[in-house]
């Protein structure tokens, strides 16, 4: 994990769940939870969130899909918080979920 890399991560994660967020997580002491938090930033935030291709709204809009069709209920709240706190469109957010009930019930 480089450092740039993590640190671009944690600027993504704040960015998504806000800067309260991103302080209540970094600060855990337990190393453990030191070591998966610095693959979380590097890796999903700092690589996977940041890729230019996507948008931010793509990207929550995947990641909503995804955490249905997985049954993460905990993860899915806070996407598609963080969706209507960015400024998602409601039609679209509306739309989202119209399409995951479809597909994934």
């Amino acid at each position: 994990m480089s450092d740039e890399v993590t640190q671009r991560g944690m600027a993504r994660f704040g960015e998504i769940f806000g800067q309260a967020r991103l302080r209540e997580v970094s600060t855990t002491p337990d190393a453990i939870d030191h070591d998966f938090r610095q693959r979380i930033f590097d890796t999903l935030f700092g690589r996977v969130w940041s890729d230019p291709a996507l948008s931010t709204e793509q990207t929550l809009l995947n990641a909503l899909c995804l955490t249905a069709a997985l049954n993460r209920s905990n993860q899915f709240e806070a996407y598609f918080r963080a969706a209507v706190r960015l400024g998602c469109d409601k039609a679209v957010l509306r739309a989202t979920v119209n399409q995951i009930t479809a597909y994934a019930g």
